[in-house]
This record gives structure tokens, sequence and C-alpha cells, in this order.
């Protein structure tokens, strides 16, 4: 018999996973994560699979339904479907990250260990990056590197900005 509760822990760190770090061969055009687009394509499946209601899922809908209906009504000409799709994604991921959680049943040290190893991983790979430049290496998992600021590395983010904001979230 195939255990649900594994299922769902395994997954719920896939998300997490996908949600923290950006590897530099998964950064498609524009910078766009490709590995956590792939994630929340299959949220939908992790929705229906995992069933479990909750009560902050009617909102999320609401959201979802105004901006697609929203846009249509006032920016019939401009609407970008691939934004909206996009958020969409997002809030689906979100349900289906929700139910994960709840069918899981994480308890809250092992979620702050696996906090702790991604802002080791973070640091560690940043360390490494900073070496390579020093030493004059090729950057290990390097995107948006400027030369003329050698310095400004990406660490698993998916450029140097995003390593502030995601290790500090």
């Amino acid at each position: 018999m195939i255990n649900l509760q594994k299922i769902a822990y395994f997954f719920f760190f896939f998300f997490i996973l996908a949600l923290a770090i950006s590897p530099a061969f998964a950064l498609g055009d524009d910078n766009r994560n490709l590995f956590l687009i792939g994630v929340m394509s299959i949220s939908p499946i992790i929705f229906i699979v995992f069933n479990k209601y909750h009560k902050t899922d009617v909102w999320i809908f609401f959201f979802l339904i105004s901006i697609v209906i929203v846009p249509l009504i006032h920016q019939t000409q401009s609407m970008r479907w691939s934004t909206v799709l996009y958020s969409c994604m997002f809030g689906l991921s979100f349900m289906a990250y929700t139910r994960l959680l709840s069918i899981s049943k994480l308890m809250p040290f092992k979620y702050l260990k696996v906090l702790k190893i991604l802002i080791k991983a973070y640091a560690i790979v940043l360390l490494i990056q900073q070496i390579c430049v020093l030493l004059g290496l090729p950057i290990f998992n390097v995107s948006n590197y400027v030369a003329s600021e050698p310095w400004k590395l990406n660490s698993l983010a998916a450029e140097p900005s995003h390593s502030s904001r995601i290790v500090g979230i």
C-alpha cells in the first residue's frame, strides 16, 4: 500500500527546494526558473490527489478568478496571458503546498532543519563561487555575472539580489 504521508512529505520538501533555489542550468530565457515552473506545473495533480479542503481555498479561488476576469474586462488589448497563467500557477502551488503540509504532518523542528540546511547550502555555494573568482577558475552555478563587479555572486539564486531576499524569508 502506498503511504500518502511519505509521498506528501517528499513533495513538500521538493516544493521548498524549488521555491528556494534557482540552479543556473535550470534558468531559461529572461532568467525564468524552469525548475520552479516544472514543479508548479504538477501542482494541479497534487491538488487533485491530495484533495483535502481548506477554508483558505475559497479566497484563493476568488483571487485566481479575479486575476483572469479583471484584465479581460479592463485591458483586453494588452492582457498578458503568460503573466496571468504564471500567477495562477503560484496560487495553485500554494494550495498544493498547504495540502502537502497538512498531510505530511511535518514537525516544526524538521522544517527548521531543512531551512538551516538551505541557508548553509547558500553560504557554501557562495564561498565556492568566491574562491573561484579569487583563483580565476570558472565560477560554479553562476548566472547574471558581470565581470566588472566580480564579487556580486548569485549563490543558489537566479541573481545576486535574490539571495538576500530568499535567505531572509
